[in-house]
């Protein structure tokens, strides 16, 4: 190995180091600049700033909401063949609330109902 070889690696980290030093100097002092902005911009719009640019545009629109919910509810019959782990987490419904469930999902279009006269056992 040549004596030079341990001066020139020292030059570059050297470098590196300043290097790095220089870029996060400027990201700190932009990421500053931008929160300065956004204190300036949240204060002029009267949000509180616990809410963020999150929940704003939810307070400056005067439209309602939509709420998404991803995962509907999903309700089936109880099948004899079912694993016991199912039948503990089940809930057992009268008569009125089945009947009440029936006309729910059928005005929500979540099932589709079945014609009528046709048996063919519990649904899984």
């Amino acid at each position: 190995m040549p004596r030079n070889a341990p001066k020139k690696l020292f030059l570059v980290l050297g470098a590196a180091l300043i290097s790095l030093v220089i870029i996060v100097a400027i990201l700190a002092y932009s990421n500053r600049q931008l929160e300065r902005r956004m204190e300036s911009v949240i204060s002029q719009k009267g949000i509180p700033a616990s809410y963020g640019s999150v929940w704003e545009p939810f307070f400056i629109s005067g439209d309602s909401t939509l709420l998404v919910l991803s995962n509907p509810p999903v309700y089936r019959f109880w099948n004899p063949a079912d694993p016991e782990s199912l039948s503990k987490r089940s809930i057992d419904l009268s008569t009125a609330e089945a009947q009440s469930l029936t006309e729910t999902l059928r005005q929500e279009q979540l099932a589709q109902p079945r014609p009528q006269g046709l048996d063919t056992g519990s649904m899984a």
